[in-house]
């Protein structure tokens, strides 16, 4: 999936982009509120982003706009991502991958390894 981007280069609020297709449909907030069966304030906190777009959302939007409920949800993971990586502080972590990868190394030399495709390939990654 194409993930949009606003003028910052980040990906849009779901909300943003439901909020120019509703402007292109010339719908209205109650409108959008009486077609999801939301209330009218819940509908203003998503289009404006206050809000977060969840799993049930998703669904409702999809019958109602348009696209899957899987492609509404991929939108709010690519912007919760994105806001998470500008607020998160990332200076008291720890990196453990070396550990970890020594850890699953003795694990699959000390025969606790069933030949998972998953394991091998995190063992891969961590080295």
């Amino acid at each position: 999936m194409r993930i949009f981007t606003n003028e910052n280069g980040q990906p849009p609020h779901p909300g943003a982009v439901i909020q120019e297709a509703l402007n292109e449909l010339n719908v209205s907030l109650r409108e959008f509120a009486k077609a999801m069966d939301i209330a009218p304030s819940t509908a203003s906190r998503i289009l404006t982003g206050k809000a977060a777009l969840t799993p049930e959302r998703a669904v409702k939007l999809a019958v109602v706009i348009g696209s899957s409920a899987e492609v509404w949800l991929k939108l709010q993971n690519a912007y919760s991502l994105a806001e998470a990586k500008k607020t998160v502080d990332l200076s008291r972590l720890h990196d453990l991958r070396g550990k970890l990868a020594h850890s699953l190394a003795l694990a699959k030399n000390g025969k606790l390894y069933d030949g998972d495709e998953v394991f091998d390939g995190l063992i891969r990654e961590l080295r």
